[in-house]
Parts: C-alpha cells; structure tokens; sequence
C-alpha cells in the first residue's frame, strides 16, 4: 500500500514543522539509539509524481544498514501506519535546522 499524494505531502509538511517535538512519527524514529536527527522531505518527478524521502543522520560510532531502514520502516508501521512509510530512507551527514 503506498501512500497518496495528499497523505505523502502531509507527511513532509508535518514532520518538517514538527520534527523537534514529540510528535508520534519523530517517536517512532527517535527511539533508535542509531539516529541522530532526520528529516522527511516530499519530491517530486518530472511529471509531478511525489514520493516522501526519509533522511537520517546517524550517530557516531553506528552505521546506516538496510536492517536500520528496515526496523525504522516496521517501527512507522507499527506505531503509525503503513501509509506513513517512507518510500526512500537514505543517510545524510547534515540535517538543516531552520532558526526560527
């Protein structure tokens, strides 16, 4: 099941204004001891197909593997939804941080 293009920007839209609070989506990813900070960002294709993209900042001394994106991905479903999956989790070295 993937998720529509509202639910996905949805998605984007919420965990960016609320990705330093509590909220259930950052809880579902903060509990990993391996994950720094992250950031959910919505993209789109040329022909305005839009997917939510997942970044992770790991910590130091840990490594970003395809068992860490597979726990976070049971770990949304989980506590969320399926449809609140991201389609791509990849690692970033930085996350923005707006100074608001």
């Amino acid at each position: 099941m993937h998720a529509s293009s509202f639910d996905k920007h949805f998605i984007s839209s919420f965990f960016n204004t609320f990705k330093n609070s509590k909220s259930p989506f950052c809880l579902a990813v903060d509990m990993f001891p391996e994950v720094r900070d992250c950031l959910c960002v919505a993209q789109y294709s040329k022909t305005m197909d839009e997917r939510a993209v997942l970044f992770l900042k790991i910590r130091e001394g840990y490594s970003f593997s395809d068992e860490l994106v597979n726990r976070i991905r049971e770990a949304i479903t989980r506590e969320l939804t399926a449809a609140h999956v991201p389609d791509v989790i990849l690692e970033t070295k930085e996350v923005p941080v707006s100074q608001i």
